[in-house]
């Protein structure tokens, strides 16, 4: 007898078989799904990087302005801005990063989501996460103008957009990773960053003699599924594969302790394209 929907010696609640079926389709989907969100939220992280390379771009063009169209330099020695930090005593280097703040008002743009977060565990870690310098490094030698890039640091130069041939295809910035041995050592302690990012081509092919030292090497890396946000000398940016950057497999450069490319010394002749992306 039925009463009020209600079948005697039925009971409500889920048979086994019918909670397994259940918890599998939740399973699946979850399988579905879960990819596809870690996916959008790599994208977005991306598409903030390539907004902060944006922004980096827009504040460098900013600079030349007030500089006679020169871009800010690679790094400068001045009085400690954050005497707290690194004493009073001259000369302090600080990046390009610290230099281009003015025209953003903040160094939030200068830090990528994906990038290893510099860890405050020292003035010295402190001092660079104030100026910025978290995971972008400026193409080097500096572009149209090396300076002497075998001192220790590289020798500052300001660099003129006019001596620069053809901006839109010369990268200015990109997402760096250190991978010398003197840049891991900090980059793996507390996530510190130097501020280049360390050409593939052999210093003759730039009119100069010698080596670039492989312990302070930085190279691109490919942190956004194994591609490379970076900013033109015009200002404009763009997402590249990591081989569209560097004539190699990133794989290349993670070998060998990670630090397969820090002797790489390409020529003009072998890859013409990246040669544009450096000269």
């Amino acid at each position: 007898m039925k009463r009020h929907g209600f079948t005697p010696g039925k009971s409500g609640a889920f048979t086994l078989i019918e909670l397994l079926v259940v918890i599998a389709i939740i399973a699946i989907l979850a399988a579905i799904l879960f990819p596809v969100f870690a996916q959008a939220r790599a994208k977005a992280r991306q598409a903030t990087c390539l907004s902060n390379l944006k922004q980096i771009g827009l504040a460098q063009m900013m600079y030349a302005q007030d500089f006679d169209e020169n871009f800010a330099p690679y790094q400068v020695n001045v009085v400690c801005p954050w005497p707290d930090l690194c004493g009073t005593t001259f000369p302090t280097t600080v990046s390009f990063l610290y230099l281009l703040q003015p025209y953003s008002k903040n160094n939030l743009y200068s830090r990528c989501p994906d990038a290893k977060k510099t860890q405050p565990v020292n003035n010295t870690a402190k001092r660079l996460i104030l100026e910025g310098r978290i995971g972008y490094g400026m193409a080097y030698p500096i572009p149209a103008e090396p300076g002497n890039p075998l001192s220790s640091p590289p020798t500052p130069s300001q660099t003129s957009m006019v001596k620069i041939e053809s901006p839109a295809s010369h990268a200015l910035v990109m997402d760096v990773v250190p991978d010398g041995a003197n840049g891991q050592s900090i980059y793996n302690a507390w996530g510190g960053y130097y501020t280049h990012a360390n050409t593939p081509f052999a210093l003759p092919e730039y009119g100069l003699t010698g080596t670039l030292n492989p312990a302070n090497h930085m190279r691109p890396q490919g942190r956004h599924a194994e591609k490379v946000n970076l900013v033109y000398c015009d200002g404009h940016a763009k997402t590249l594969p990591f081989e569209a950057v560097y004539p190699v497999k990133e794989s290349v450069c993670t070998a060998g302790n990670g630090r397969g490319c820090t002797t790489i010394t390409e020529t003009k002749a072998r890859y013409p394209q990246h040669w544009e992306l450096w000269k």
